[in-house]
Parts: C-alpha cells; sequence; structure tokens
C-alpha cells in the first residue's frame, strides 16, 4: 500500500545519496553535540545555581527518558509520515530547545528544555536510518551507515570539547547558544 507521504525514494545518482548522507551527517552531528554539552556544563551549572549532583542527574536524565519513551512512536511516526518533514521538524525544534536552554534559570526549566530536546531527537534516528537505507543499496548501504554513525562520535566529542570552550569563553548560556543556533540555520537551508 502506497501512502501519500511514500517513504520510498525515487532513483537517485550516486551523487545524490551521497549528497543526502552529508546532509543527514550535519544534522546527525548536531544531534549529538546539543546532547553531549550540557554535561560538560555541569560544574558551572552547579556552581551558578547551587544545584545538588541528584539534580543535575536529573536535568541530565530528563532527555533520555523522554527520548526512550518516545523513540518508539518516532520510529512508528517515521514509517508512515514524511521521513524528510520529521528530520527536519524535530531538527528544528530540538535546536529552537537547545537555543532555550541558554534562558534558563531554574530546574524545572533545565528540565523541561532537556526533556522537549529529547521529544525532537527522538525522531532523528529511525527517519535518517530509514532514508540512507532507501537511498543506499546492498553496495553501498553498510558504508554510507557507517559514515553517518561517525557523525555520533564526532558531535559527542565536540558537544564536550566546544561546549567547554565556549562556556569558559563566553559563559555557559552560550554553548546552548552556539548549538542551537547552528542547527536553526543549517535546519533552514
Amino acid at each position: 500500500m502506497n501512502h501519500p507521504s511514500s517513504n520510498f525514494a525515487p532513483t537517485v545518482s550516486g551523487r545524490e545519496k551521497w549528497i543526502v548522507l552529508g546532509m543527514l551527517w550535519m544534522v546527525c552531528l548536531l544531534n549529538y553535540a546539543d546532547r553531549q554539552a550540557i554535561s560538560s556544563l555541569f560544574p558551572l551549572l552547579e556552581r551558578d545555581f547551587g544545584f545538588t549532583k541528584a539534580q543535575l542527574g536529573l536535568i541530565g536524565s530528563a532527555f533520555m527518558w523522554v527520548y526512550a519513551a518516545s523513540a518508539p512512536f518516532a520510529g512508528y511516526a517515521g514509517d508512515r509520515r514524511s521521513r524528510k518533514g520529521l528530520i527536519l521538524g524535530g531538527f528544528l525544534f530540538w535546536s529552537v530547545m537547545t537555543v532555550a536552554t541558554g534562558w534558563c534559570g531554574r530546574l524545572w526549566q533545565f528540565v523541561a528544555a532537556r526533556a522537549l530536546i529529547g521529544l525532537g531527537e527522538s525522531v532523528y534516528f529511525p527517519a535518517a536510518a530509514s532514508m540512507l537505507s532507501d537511498y543506499h543499496g546492498p553496495r553501498t548501504r553498510s558504508t554510507a551507515l557507517s559514515f553517518h554513525q561517525s557523525a555520533v562520535y564526532i558531535g559527542t566529542i565536540a558537544g564536550g570539547w566546544l561546549g567547554a570552550l565556549l562556556a569558559e569563553r563566553y559563559g555557559w548560556r552560550w554553548a546552548f547558544y552556539g548549538f542551537g543556533g547552528a542547527g536553526i540555520v543549517v535546519a533552514l537551508l
């Protein structure tokens, strides 16, 4: 049965499938940078707001609780809706929420912002993996998925390191403004 928002990619050129991979790689890098940045900022949040270790743990885990709970629904949506729309909509949403994290000043605000980032990011991976599998047949699929996976690790490194560097130079809020702002620009492009 073909749904109006069919997820099957048209026949594409060899170049186009690698361009799709490159675009998804950048989104994936920012996905992981956004989620990782906060852990390197915990000492600053503890100092500035007096958060306890348990409160920092709540801030850190809010993302994963919501991500884990919403991921199956995101996969279900990816099988029935436009994957491109889910990826771009989720990307824009989590990037805006990352910027909003820079405006937080209370525990509940950090918990809510991180939970909403988890919700936005949960739609990315199921839709992206499915899309890459459609664009890359048996001859290039494993290669494409492995390159895409490299963005997970590079984004994790960049989130921790660049987040701390931005915080050290400009204040912790700028880590969120930087990553979120970059995501908004890339999503709009």
